[in-house]
């Protein structure tokens, strides 16, 4: 059939207005959502400008810069006093990293309060430590004793939960990263003379291995020991030293011994010979008084005083507020 040109021209012209249809809707409904938004900033700016000029707006304000200074701020600011150790990331240097004394808080004596100090601690020593690790790189982690605050006393389910708490913190489940746990007197005794029981010490070693052993890292030998202050060199550990020496010899280069209690500062009579046959290059130990503070943290109870300050604050400021507005009442009923 012969179609006329100008019904031709009338049915392109109303094909074009079609396919332009959607486009234009479109361009409105764009608009449309520009404009909505732009009419709720108009609405929100001026309702937050007001809500920060009332008391709630204040401490809301004041809050959010205690958290941010307390949490975010004063961890980053103490990176900065670090060393410089990137010239040993990449070469044949061994580096350790050493944890001594966490003591993660036990649920025994710790009152009211006891579930939020354990959480605040836990979160603490776990930022602080991937921090750490995450800056050296370390080879090895050394656990230096004094795991737990209450390793003595805790029953054998408080110890698993213990157990869970500290393989969450350090990230203990890690197979690719070498750990030795040495035990202390808060895991197994030893501070007092007969508090050392043979099931606290079984029990330490059903999760963190022997309490004396040997363990070798290409020319480093590091020689994990057991021996707390009344404990003589000779009355049976001197044995099973030299039973893991039998099994591994110790031939590599450097020799670290690794224990809990200071070796040294005991008597000439058990120093000379147990340095004689152990022969150490370097003994790593916790307890006592002095130490090195190589990668500075910020202290967490600096942190909590300055939350107990915000809320010294914040009761202030509705006492304050609900003075005010007594007083506003009392002055319009005069």
């Amino acid at each position: 059939m012969h179609r006329h040109p100008h019904h031709s021209g009338l049915i392109d012209q109303m094909n074009k207005f079609q396919q332009q249809q959607p486009s234009n809707k479109t361009a409105r409904a764009s608009s449309d959502a520009v404009s909505s938004r732009r009419k709720t900033q108009f609405r929100l700016i001026p309702t937050l400008k007001a809500f920060i000029h009332t008391r709630y707006g204040l401490i809301t304000i004041v809050g959010l810069l205690v958290v941010l200074y307390n949490e975010i701020f004063t961890y980053e600011y103490a990176r900065f006093y670090w060393p410089n150790i990137e010239h040993l990331k990449n070469s044949n240097v061994e580096k350790l990293l050493l944890v001594a004394d966490p003591q993660l808080i036990g649920e025994k004596h710790e009152g009211l309060f006891g579930l939020i100090t354990r959480r605040d601690a836990d979160r603490y020593l776990s930022k602080t430590f991937t921090q750490a690790r995450t800056y050296l790189m370390p080879d090895w982690i050394i656990f230096l004793g004094d795991i737990f605050d209450e390793g003595l006393s805790a029953t054998d389910n408080e110890y698993k939960r213990y157990y869970s708490r500290f393989q969450n913190i350090f990230q203990y489940n890690d197979i690719q990263q070498k750990s030795i746990v040495i035990p202390g007197d808060n895991d197994v005794g030893g501070e007092y003379f007969g508090d050392k029981k043979p099931h606290l010490k079984e029990r330490f070693k059903s999760y963190f291995g022997r309490t004396i052993g040997l363990y070798k890292q290409n020319d480093i030998e590091f020689l994990k020991l057991d021996i707390d202050m009344y404990e003589s060199y000779f009355d049976g550990k001197r044995r099973t030293i030299l039973e893991q020496m039998q099994h591994h010899s110790m031939t590599s280069k450097f020799r670290i011994i690794l224990n809990h209690w200071p070796l040294v500062s005991r008597s000439v009579r058990f120093v000379k010979p147990f340095i004689e046959e152990l022969d150490p290059n370097l003994i790593l130990k916790a307890n006592h008084m002095a130490h090195l503070t190589i990668l500075w943290t910020p202290q967490r109870y600096l942190a909590l005083y300055t939350y107990a300050a915000y809320g010294i604050f914040v009761v202030s400021v509705l006492l304050l507020a609900t003075i005010n507005t007594r007083r506003t009442v009392l002055s319009g009923l005069h």
